[in-house]
């Protein structure tokens, strides 16, 4: 039964000989009242879970386990979004590293090459580095870069370099 037929019902003689005058007022009322307040859903408490910027590529460098096999002066490392200026520029957020003789990361003869920026960042998704002091241009050998947690997007969520969802790892 819908709502015109009740309020049909409701104002039908056989139904108003029933039903006392001050209990169809106040039945009428409460219909009225009804039909005016919007009906609102209470919705479930959601929490956004938003996933730190990400480093997509480093070009040229190969892969992991490998090594260059051709001299280079520059790496181009691209990002899911817009980084935050300062963090990109920080030249502390950039570290790459040379297995020394022995060809392995960790150990003592391994050697920090140091970084510069071609040219400032100010915004989009790719900042190129160069290489300065004796070590320009990369010579033939394994190299590990890391983007470390300091970087940020232009949100101020950080790094998400070990791709776990969450921010706060280095690539």
């Amino acid at each position: 039964m819908n709502l015109t037929t009740f309020r049909f019902l409701l104002s039908s003689r056989l139904f108003r000989r029933r039903l006392g005058r001050l209990k169809r007022q106040r039945l009428m009322r409460l219909l009225s009242a009804r039909q005016r307040t919007p009906q609102v859903e209470s919705l479930e408490r959601r929490m956004l879970l938003a996933a730190g910027p990400r480093i997509v590529g480093v070009t040229p460098l190969p892969g992991d386990g490998e090594s260059i096999s051709a001299a280079i002066d520059r790496l181009t490392v691209t990002f899911s979004g817009s980084m935050a200026a300062g963090t990109v520029n920080n030249l502390s957020n950039w570290k790459l590293t040379e297995a020394g003789g022995d060809a392995s990361f960790g150990t003592s003869d391994d050697q920090q090459v140091t970084l510069a920026l071609a040219s400032q960042y100010s915004s989009g998704t790719a900042v190129t580095l160069v290489f300065s002091g004796q070590t320009w241009p990369l010579q033939e050998g394994r190299y590990q870069f890391t983007g470390l947690a300091g970087l940020t997007d232009t949100d101020g969520n950080p790094l998400d370099g070990n791709g776990d969802g969450g921010g706060g790892g280095d690539f």
